[in-house]
């Protein structure tokens, strides 16, 4: 069984990788979309323009601090009436 769907993740997104440390389990995980839409225009883009990471914290679970890592993209927008060049998926 898929641990993302476990984890009650989002469609599109993958638990890459999951590492208990001690008292903490680090959940890693990224967005396998092709692409985004720009939230201004709608229009989707594929080219992304970098990546950054997200830390959230979840409940515990077996007596462990949950963490997340999530891996978040910025895509470019490609419309050229639209005034976001530039963009973040939503998780």
């Amino acid at each position: 069984m898929e641990v993302s769907f476990l984890l009650s993740l989002p469609q599109g997104l993958r638990v890459e990788r999951i590492e208990p440390q001690g008292d903490l389990l680090a959940i890693a995980v990224v967005s396998v979309r092709p692409s985004s839409c720009c939230p201004l225009c709608d229009q989707a883009s594929s080219q992304v323009h970098s990546q950054y990471q997200r830390t959230l914290r979840d409940v515990p679970c077996g007596g462990r601090k949950v963490v997340f890592h999530l891996s978040v993209r910025k895509f470019f927008c490609r419309t050229p009436d639209c005034a976001r060049k530039i963009f973040t998926e939503k998780p």
